[in-house]
């Protein structure tokens, strides 16, 4: 029997069950969303809730779990294998999870994932114990919180040999003799965050760390540490008021392994060493600088980079602006020093060499530009000892000089002639008024006649000057997740269904009344003649 019931409202029966249909759909969306998110985000207050809660999420699927207030810990909490845990705080508190004695706060496992959005990690003053440890096939995320206030003896605030990546966040106030901030012997990315007060170096790195934003900065020891053939590229990011006796930016050393540094662009900046390298010390290894800026250094020796040993290769990149005794620049000390590119000026020893000293080792310079460096004693742009020096330098056609100054304007003199004609290019440019080489103003040399000074001295460099940033040390507020965002995004889709689904029936009710139009009419009439 067919059916086509008609209401006094003109409603049809398809229509009314295709709406009904359309709102038995929508709620059961509705429920679908919040039975999953009751499933997949939970509120906890207690060691014991928390600890139910990463052991009974569903493998593979991502949970969110929210501190309601601080939580101290007996025992390591542990992400096992399969887990995928996110851990915030549920209002805009960052709540802290608080390590037991001797114990790391976290232990990320093989196989399991942690991300922390808004929470501190820490332990109680005087109570030692590593804030993440993160062990091999593990992986953390730091996206916004803090892990503080940490002290163990390698790792302080995490001791990685898994995947740690940073992308914002704060890593501070942790202590180690191996790592203050993280002990690195697997894969670490820092793209954002900040690392800052940490002791005994920011970060130590024995595998691969790649920084490509972010700041490491306010280190009692060096900012960046390499060891055990680890290798670090960085990309982006400021490294910048460490302060240590050697190496106040990076330290490479060579002790067991060779260490790989590149730098490409970033900045490493207002740093102090003690005695040698307060942008970079390089012991026996390798540091490859093609971009970026190092600059506005302090050392006694080395403002901007030392050399002990190993090879320092520049094919771009910035050294401005740094302050040795000896070696503004850079002090080659037995390191092989390659220049193709890029710039040193700016720089100033009290003593010798104001861009650069060469002690021992080979300095070949094909490219690139030496100016406006100044030396209180030799060798405004290039600096060597006052007895041999002169055989390790090779200036080739191509390099630029300019504007250096020295203490005294010496000339080259004829007893080294030959030696000039086998080292110095012919199409070299000098600074005013020589046109050779071994001047002093550019490279060393100490003649028993001197020659007149020039009668005004050089004037600004033609490259400019280089700005530098100038952080505070007011680290910016991290964003906390805000739970009630969840429910705004519920809300939203459900009404945004609502109104699609409204937006169909409507579009059925105008097609299948205009298309019965006729029908529909004479129905009406008839009825409402048949009731008359």
């Amino acid at each position: 029997m067919n059916i086509n019931f008609k209401s006094k409202f003109g409603l049809r029966s398809d229509l009314l069950l295709a709406s009904l249909m359309s709102m038995i759909l929508v709620v059961s969306l509705f429920s679908y969303v919040l039975v999953v998110d009751a499933t997949n985000s939970l509120e906890v207050g207690t060691e014991t809730a928390l600890k139910n809660a990463v052991n009974n999420a569903v493998s593979g699927v991502p949970v969110v779990i929210a501190l309601s207030n601080d939580i101290s810990l007996t025992a390591s909490l542990s992400i096992p294998d399969g887990k995928n845990i996110t851990l915030v705080s549920a209002d805009k508190t960052e709540f802290k999870l608080i390590g037991a004695a001797d114990m790391s706060t976290i232990v990320v496992e093989r196989g399991g994932l942690l991300r922390l959005d808004g929470i501190v990690v820490t332990h109680q003053s005087r109570v030692n114990g590593c804030g993440v440890n993160v062990t091999s096939g593990g992986t953390l995320i730091l996206a916004s919180g803090m892990i503080f206030n940490n002290t163990v003896s390698e790792g302080g605030g995490v001791a990685n040999y898994g995947n740690f990546t940073m992308i914002g966040g704060a890593v501070s106030n942790n202590t180690a003799n191996v790592g203050g901030g993280v002990a690195n012997y697997g894969n670490f990315t820092m793209s954002g965050g900040e690392f800052f007060d940490n002791s005994h170096c920011g970060v130590f790195n024995a595998g691969n760390f790649t920084m490509s934003g972010g700041k490491i900065f306010n280190t009692l020891g060096s900012g960046v540490v390499i060891d055990y053939n680890g290798n670090f590229s960085m990309t982006g990011g400021e490294i910048y008021r460490n302060n240590a006796n050697i190496g106040g930016g990076v330290y490479i050393s060579s002790s067991y392994g060779i260490g790989n540094f590149a730098m490409s662009g970033g900045v490493i900046f207002n740093n102090t060493a003690a005695e040698m390298g307060g942008g970079v010390y390089n012991e026996g290894s390798i540091f490859r600088l093609s971009g970026g800026v190092v600059s506005n250094n302090t050392a006694n020796v080395g403002g901007g980079m030392y050399g002990n040993g190993g090879n320092f290769s520049m094919s771009g990149g910035i050294i401005s602006n740094n302050t040795a005794t000896s070696g503004g620049g850079v002090y080659a000390h037995y390191s092989n020093f390659d220049m193709s590119n890029g710039e040193i000026f700016n720089n100033t020893a009290r003593n010798n060499g104001g861009g650069a000293y060469i002690f021992g080792g080979n300095f070949n310079m094909t490219g690139g530009k030496i100016s406006n460096n100044t030396a209180g004693g030799n060798g405004g742009g290039i600096g060597v000892p006052l007895f041999g020096g002169l055989e390790y330098v090779y200036v080739y056609n191509g390099a630029v000089f300019a504007n250096n100054r020295a203490s005294v304007a010496y000339n080259r003199n004829s007893v080294h002639d030959s030696l000039y004609d086998t080292r110095i290019g012919r199409s070299v440019t000098w600074t005013s008024p020589f046109n050779q080489g071994y001047n002093n103003y550019d490279i060393s040399y100490v003649n028993s006649t001197q020659t007149p000074e020039p009668s005004s001295s050089p004037g600004p460099s033609s490259s400019g000057s280089t700005n530098t940033p100038n952080p505070s040390n007011t680290s910016s507020p991290s964003h906390k997740p805000d739970p009630s965002d969840i429910v705004v995004n519920l809300l939203r889709v459900v009404i945004i269904v609502a109104i699609v689904t409204g937006l169909i029936v409507t579009v059925m009710y105008f097609y299948m009344s205009k298309k019965k139009a006729p029908t529909a009419t004479k129905d009406w009439i008839d009825s409402d003649s048949a009731v008359v």
